[in-house]
């Protein structure tokens, strides 16, 4: 079976327009290749986990929706869950 591309999987969560930035997952320790790490996705034998801090105003549940809809494409047959740890509140860069 063919493996997603984790930063294929990145590009299109980030390119969400309700998607602040991803986020570090609590057990985010998934390197995909020496020296390479992405932040916020993690690949699992059976589903992929995603993990992202919204921008204000945008209603979660469309949020996570459209986030599984970018990325389903790209994840095969694998199940995706989407944890939206954190909103960015408005006039700060940085949560």
């Amino acid at each position: 079976m063919t493996q997603p591309d984790p930063e294929a999987i990145y590009r299109s969560v980030i390119a969400c327009p309700g998607v602040s930035q991803m986020s570090q997952s609590p057990l985010d320790t998934n390197p995909y290749s020496p020296g390479q790490h992405l932040t916020g996705v993690k690949l699992l034998n059976d589903k992929v986990e995603l993990h992202l801090i919204a921008k204000w105003g945008f209603n979660l549940v469309k949020l996570g929706n459209e986030v599984i809809s970018c990325v389903k494409p790209l994840v095969y047959d694998k199940e995706i869950e989407v944890y939206i740890d954190d909103i960015e509140l408005p006039g700060k860069g940085d949560v």
